[in-house]
């Protein structure tokens, strides 16, 4: 294996189809290419923390690069390491103490209900595993280093290492690559004959390393088969997922030499140039095979991995990686500036190949606009610190770039879903044991996947969400008596389907599979893929509705209801005053039923109506569940109570409508908001439709995050003041916050807390709202550096390596952002087209956005100046599609061929068609 040269060409795959008639289209339409800009997350010094080191990922190998200079580490993650072993996920008990929690509820005493609602769990977890790592000891002469640099480019998915000792400057190139299945390092320098080191790999789990040949090392080991108490591993034979690692070391240089060392090290020599292939493999066969019946052999196929690419060079490697890589990235582009006028140049269609690299095909940014050429030497730490004075907005760029970069890094056809880390993890007891969480985790970690353009990365979902069945349906049978499948709140490797072990307040809740139903229709009204809908999706909503019908009971005033019932983690005051979180019928029970319902009635429709009776069936129950409520406090009601009035007072000459009776809320800021699943990600909840319950979401929200940091020159929350001002009068807390608003408290003395993800989902919340002030003020609560030696004092925020914080490090955050962020520059239904709906006008004054998707299988550019729509290009794969455009109060009914691309002005008035293909 050679190493590429300063000059060496890469070259990248031939344009498609596609590509070809985007540039085609570009060039008749007059659009100029021009120069690309960086995106890269920046560091000017090694690692400390965890959440310093820069990741890599190829959907299935994790790495994370500390960069330290006397001493590097490279941490190593295989998506397949779990602890355990597939488990039955059932509770012959369940069905009668299922009757007990249901009569309880019927009776109201909701506590003693959340108290029996323990007999109902199931077993915890299993937990995600590291792999081990990669050490390199460059020894004491590399302690004296200057002018350090890492940084993370996102354009070609590297890490990239440089610092000088002395006279010579020092490189290392890191990358993952998904056609080669390997980590790929490269150590080079300036001065011939410079590296000189020893490597070996080590793991926190049960390994033997040894040297093969005289430049491999082989590491054999094994995840435990169960966790006896947390982070505690048995040293005994386990019986579970069996591991390998290879590393492969290559040199060049005339004096240089390899040496093996005791414990399975190697020590190299004088080399001008390094190169290591880290590749792995491990036992697992799938979520239904016990690794003691797995006849796959790790070591073997780690040694099969390396084998097949032994005589391709550094060069192609990397070309290969960069053409699979960029393929993806490409599709998307997206610049924003606060200058208002000619910020912007004309818009640019086309990826146009440049150097060794797939330009972007952004539009030309004024050199006026000097913080982009800055931030590519300012540390991301820094330009996290600095946003809350700058309000930078190519950080924003930046951080939406970079979820797409993570997306792609852990998440391809074939591997594992993203779990709650995505694929990185140090830790043998990680937070939250690294599960996936089907509450609201797990799907935002798939929530920008269809609409930021990277609709293939959903496979493994789905490939996930058909194991769940194959388990839910037997948890569904035995534990509650039901035909079709469910899955309940926390998942795992084995397609764990049963309650979690602990409190119902989280635990029981078996609506996660159905949620996860919902981005199967989802991807067919993105896509319109109807084989996807017919072999895929229907089979998996049909089984998740029968369990639906099912689990619906007869309730009062003719309503089918859910009983037992949680609105995920939160507890209420029931009526009695005691603590509980088993009720009935939550509003994001209904709200996910009705989802689901529809989507199987409007599957059935475009597939010909091939399941009449079952679809009848299903049309009856929706036409009976119950509505979603407002609140007294003119919220949205997040649990059901059986008590029901109208009426209404005036406090404050403000009117404050009371419809219906809520629990009291001990937590009025928690950071769940799941009673406004209706309005994001469903679709229950429109504007167009029910402005009233709009009305009462935006509410909710000033409920659950209005928190001040002042207030007449002391500390306190808005429930104290509430609680100071207003003792007097007889109405509720969380009334008075809704009313401290509509009477315009000051809230530039107001923040939103909650984790990253509650941020982001707030955020997308509010565009949904068409609020774009509040939009952007969850991006100014999200970009917060956040302190790793210190972080259970923050709440969101982002580490400096840009990953999202719980804290601790939750991913999810880093994919509902730039969910969100898409949301804000276009929103879509099945017949409707929404351009800049909460686009924050006066931070955003001129920008560019390509390659974004929307429903009906459209694609999406728009270009905006002095914060008004400028052009939009719109083209399909659909074969005709009639759209309503929207912007600005003006609505064009527009046909779209596929084949053609259409440009439309700012009164949506098409200026020019051009021919696609």
């Amino acid at each position: 294996m050679d190493r590429a040269e300063p000059g060496d060409w890469v070259w990248v795959r031939r344009p498609g189809e596609a590509d070809a008639a985007e540039w085609r289209a570009a060039a008749a339409a007059g659009i100029q290419a021009e120069d690309e800009r960086p995106l890269k997350v920046v560091f000017t010094s090694p690692a400390a923390h965890w959440t310093d080191a820069a990741p890599l990922g190829n959907g299935r190998l994790g790495a994370m690069v500390w960069g330290g200079v006397a001493s590097e580490t490279i941490q190593l993650n295989d998506d397949t390491l779990w602890t355990g072993v597939p488990g039955d996920y059932t509770n012959p008990d369940a069905p009668a103490v299922l009757a007990k929690v249901r009569k309880l509820v019927d009776s109201g005493d909701y506590a003693a209900a959340s108290v029996a609602a323990l007999g109902l769990s199931g077993f915890q977890s299993v937990v995600y595993q590291p792999l081990g790592d990669i050490n390199l000891a460059f020894g004491d002469a590399h302690t004296g280093y200057s002018a350090y640099y890492r940084d993370i480019d996102l354009k070609t998915a590297t890490v990239n290492v440089k610092y000088t000792i002395g006279d010579v400057e020092f490189t290392r190139e890191h990358f993952s690559s998904n056609p080669h299945q390997v980590v790929v390092t490269k150590f080079s320098a300036n001065k011939a004959g410079s590296l000189s080191f020893v490597v070996y790999l080590d793991s926190k789990l049960q390994h033997h390393s040894t040297v093969s040949g005289t430049n491999q090392i082989v590491m054999e080991g094994s995840c435990p088969g169960q966790m006896f108490s947390p982070g505690e591993i048995k040293s005994e034979k386990s019986s579970g997922i069996k591991f390998s690692a290879i590393l492969d070391l290559q040199c060049g240089g005339k004096g240089s030499k390899v040496q093996v060392q005791d414990e399975g090290k190697l020590k190299v020599d004088g080399a001008d140039w390094v190169i290591l292939l880290l590749a792995a493999s491990s036992s697992f066969e799938g979520p239904f095979t016990m690794p003691s019946d797995s006849k796959k052999d790790p070591t073997s196929a780690a040694s099969n991995t390396i084998n097949s690419i032994r005589n391709l060079s550094y060069t192609q490697l990397y070309a290969s990686h960069l053409d699979d890589y960029q393929s993806l990235f490409n599709r998307v582009t997206l610049q924003l500036s606060k200058e208002s006028k000619n910020a912007l140049e004309e818009e640019d269609l086309v990826a146009v190949q440049k150097g060794h690299k797939t330009n972007p095909d952004a539009p030309r940014v004024e050199n006026g606009n000097s913080s982009r050429s800055a931030s590519s030497a300012i540390s991301a730490a820094e330009r996290v610190k600095s946003f809350v004075n700058d309000e930078d907005p190519s950080l924003v760029e930046l951080l939406f770039h970079y979820g797409r970069y993570l997306l792609i890094s852990c998440s391809r056809p074939g591997t594992q879903i993203s779990n709650l880390q995505g694929i990185w993890n140090q830790d043998t007891a990680p937070a939250w044991d690294g599960a996936p969480h089907m509450n609201i985790n797990l799907q935002m970690n798939y929530w920008p996947s269809l609409p930021c353009n990277l609709s293939e990365r959903q496979e493994p979902l789905f490939d996930f969400i058909a194991s769940l069945m194959r388990n839910g349906s037997k948890t569904a049978k035995v534990n509650y008596e039901a035909s079709g499948w469910v899955a309940h709140q926390v998942t795992d490797i084995w397609a764990k389907t049963s309650p979690d072990r602990g409190d119902p307040v989280w635990a029981l809740w078996p609506m996660g599979g159905a949620w996860l139903c919902t981005h199967l229709w989802e991807h067919y009204s993105y896509s319109m893929d109807k084989n996807f809908l017919q072999n895929t999706a229907y089979p998996l909503l049909k089984g998740c509705a029968s369990f639906l019908l099912d689990w619906l009971i007869e309730g009062r005033g003719g309503y089918l209801e859910t009983n037992p019932s949680t609105s995920p983690e939160h507890s209420f005051i029931a009526p009695d005053g005691k603590t509980a979180s088993v009720s009935y019928s939550t509003t994001m029970d209904m709200a996910i039923i009705k989802e689901v319902f529809s989507a199987v009635i409007s599957s059935d429709r475009v597939l010909g109506s091939s399941d009449s009776e079952f679809v009848q069936r299903i049309e009856k129950a929706l036409s009976r569940l119950p509505p979603t409520r407002i609140a007294r406090d003119g919220s949205i009601m997040e649990w059901a109570s059986r008590s029901l009035f109208h009426a209404g007072f005036e406090v404050l000459h403000v009117f404050v409508p009371l419809q219906a009776q809520d629990f009291e809320d001990p937590d009025v800021y928690h950071r769940h908001v799941s009673h406004l699943f209706g309005l994001f990600p469903g679709h229950t909840i429109t504007i167009r439709k029910t402005p009233d319950l709009c009305k009462a979401a935006a509410n909710s929200l000033y409920k659950r995050g209005t928190k001040f940091r002042k207030h007449n020159e002391k500390s306190c929350d808005i429930s104290k003041c509430c609680r100071m001002y207003f003792f007097n009068y007889n109405i509720t807390i969380t009334c008075l916050m809704i009313i401290l608003h509509q009477i315009q408290f000051d809230h530039s003395k107001a923040w939103d807390a909650g984790p990253g993800w509650s941020t982001t989902w707030k955020m997308a919340l509010w565009a949904r709202l068409r609020n774009s002030e509040h939009a952007y003020r969850m991006i100014k609560q999200l970009i917060m550096l956040v302190d790793p030696d210190h972080q259970a004092t923050f709440e969101g925020g982002l580490y400096s390596n840009l990953f999202t914080a719980h804290p601790p490090f939750q991913i999810d955050a880093n994919f509902g952002y730039k969910s969100a962020i898409a949301e804000m520059l276009v929103q879509s239904t099945d017949r409707d087209l929404y351009l800049l709906p909460a686009l924050p006008r006066d931070k955003w004054a001129a920008g560019y956005v390509r390659g974004l998707k929307a429903r009906g299988g459209t694609t999406v550019n728009i270009h905006w100046k002095e914060g008004q729509l400028h052009e939009t290009w719109l083209w399909t794969t659909n074969k005709n599609s009639i759209t309503r455009l929207h912007y600005g109060g003006h609505v064009a009914t527009v046909t779209l061929a596929c084949g053609n691309i259409y440009r439309f002005n700012k009164h949506l008035k098409c200026l020019k068609t051009y021919p696609f293909g």
